[in-house]
This record gives C-alpha cells, sequence and structure tokens, in this order.
C-alpha cells in the first residue's frame, strides 16, 4: 500500500496499472536508461510531481513497473503449466509468446528492459526471472513423476532451455523479425518435445 507521511493511503487521482502498463511499455521499448522522466509523464498521462508522489523517484516506477511485469509473466507461464501434457505447455507457452497483444509482452523476458538499471535492480530482475525458471522447472518434475519425460533429463536444464527459446521469440518479435526468423525459433522449441515420451502429435 502507497503510504504518506502520517502513515495514511495516499489517493491517486489516477489508475495505478493503467499508469505503470504505460510506464512498463515505455521501458521494454527504451530501457532504464533510455526513458527520461519527460518521456515517462507523457507516455503515463500524469505530471511529475504525480510521478514522485506516487512511486518516489523513476527508480521507484522502475521497481513497480517490474513487480507489474512479473506479475503478468507469471500468470502468463503458470496459464501454460496447467496444460495436461508437457508437449501442450511447450505449444501454449509459445503461441501465447507469438501473439501480437499484450500477452506477447507479458511473455517479454523480465531482465530485458532492466538491462542498464542499477545494480540493485538488476539482481531484482534476475531474482523474479529465476523464479519464473523454478515453476518451469517444479512442472518438468511433475512431467517426469507422470512419464512423460525421461528420469535422466535435467529438470533444470530443459526449463532453461525453454525459458531461453521463448524469450528469444518473445524478443525476435518485438525487434521486427521477419516471419521467417520467428519460424526457425518456433521449430526449435519443437525439437524440445523430443525429450518427452508422449509427442505432441500423438495427442
Amino acid at each position: 500500500m502507497d503510504l504518506d507521511q502520517s502513515g495514511r493511503a495516499r489517493q491517486h487521482r489516477f489508475d495505478v496499472e493503467d499508469v505503470l502498463s504505460k510506464a512498463l511499455a515505455m521501458f521494454l521499448e527504451l530501457g532504464f536508461l533510455g526513458s527520461s522522466i519527460s518521456q515517462l509523464t507523457e507516455a503515463m498521462g500524469i505530471a511529475r510531481p504525480s510521478l514522485y508522489q506516487a512511486f518516489g523517484n523513476k527508480e521507484g516506477l522502475f521497481r513497480a513497473a517490474m513487480k507489474l511485469h512479473h506479475h503478468r509473466r507469471l500468470n502468463c507461464v503458470l496459464s501454460a503449466l496447467k496444460k495436461p501434457q508437457f508437449p501442450l505447455v511447450i505449444e501454449h507457452l509459445i503461441k501465447a509468446t507469438q501473439q501480437k497483444s499484450p500477452i506477447s509482452t507479458s511473455c517479454s523476458p523480465l531482465s530485458e528492459f532492466a538491462l542498464g538499471g542499477p545494480p540493485a535492480i538488476m539482481r531484482e530482475a534476475f531474482a523474479r526471472e529465476q523464479n519464473i525458471h523454478g515453476v518451469i522447472s517444479q512442472r518438468v518434475a511433475k512431467a517426469q513423476m507422470d512419464g512423460e519425460i525421461d528420469r535422466s533429463i535435467n529438470p533444470d536444464a530443459l526449463a532453461a532451455s525453454l525459458v531461453a527459446i521463448n524469450d528469444s521469440i518473445a524478443l525476435r518479435i518485438r525487434a521486427g523479425g521477419t516471419p521467417e526468423e520467428v519460424a526457425l525459433l518456433v521449430e526449435a522449441s519443437k525439437s524440445l518435445t523430443s525429450c518427452t515420451k508422449q509427442r505432441a502429435d500423438a495427442l
């Protein structure tokens, strides 16, 4: 909760999630260093004093946007992990990332827009990325227990491979990559199903 100096909750004259979404879009486009306060307040549609009152400073705004991004990215990943078979998990996550919609941004790597930021923020960003990696690794372990994936496969290694390919697709799309370039990465994601005993095309 955002508190004033007396400990009372501050009342903002704007929708906090809405302005954070706009700040997040700016940070994803220009990064921490490339986004000026003037650019951010213009994109967010608020005055500079309102930004400082609500978030303290640019770093505070960055942290708040990062928290929102992590929440959205985690939801994107958790939605995929609910699929009953692991090949469908991969398919759902990759398809979500390919969509040119807000969910595509949600599936983009958190650390992308933290690059160049203060060291403390960089550490926090990578820690949040490790959380994403961890939940995928747990799903891999479950698939092993269910007999879908060979037990000789390292869950962390497979999770890291899936995250790396997924993030590469998101970054390629954001950079304006051609359909052919994206298709190559999607094809690479399909190779991950080779470690499963139950192939996606047999489901």
